[in-house]
């Protein structure tokens, strides 16, 4: 689901931004930072799902972790770097926020693939 709304978001970045703003100019950015975000759409899908197992699981201590390094270490420590220290502009704060998704994606998902491949006896 969270692709085939990746997929909408990223072919209609441009009317929807028109939907928000008349400048051509405000339009082409936003455009272009909503398909950056519509690529990491199936990662913040897959994260969603896999703190609600935790949840489910009663082990919410993991998601908390994942959750404060990925906020903290990844998005406002980086964006901060990127903006205050390498001077980079707002294609660079909105890739940091979807490495934010795509780490957590991926440190959700690793206790998972870390027991299956274990158990596949890979």
């Amino acid at each position: 689901m969270m692709c085939v709304s990746g997929l909408i978001l990223y072919i209609g970045s441009v009317p929807l931004m028109r939907l928000f703003s008349p400048s051509a100019a405000v339009v082409t950015l936003g455009a272009e930072m909503l398909r950056l975000v519509a690529l990491s759409e199936p990662f913040f899908g897959l994260m969603v799902v896999l703190e609600g197992i935790f949840y489910g699981m009663g082990r919410t201590r993991y998601p908390f972790l994942v959750e404060t390094i990925g906020m903290w270490g990844i998005r406002i420590f980086l964006t901060f770097l990127c903006v205050n220290v390498w001077g980079l502009g707002l294609r660079a704060v909105w890739c940091c926020m979807i490495a934010d998704n795509v780490g957590k994606a991926l440190m959700l998902a690793a206790p998972f693939l870390r027991r299956y491949l274990h158990q596949s006896g890979k």
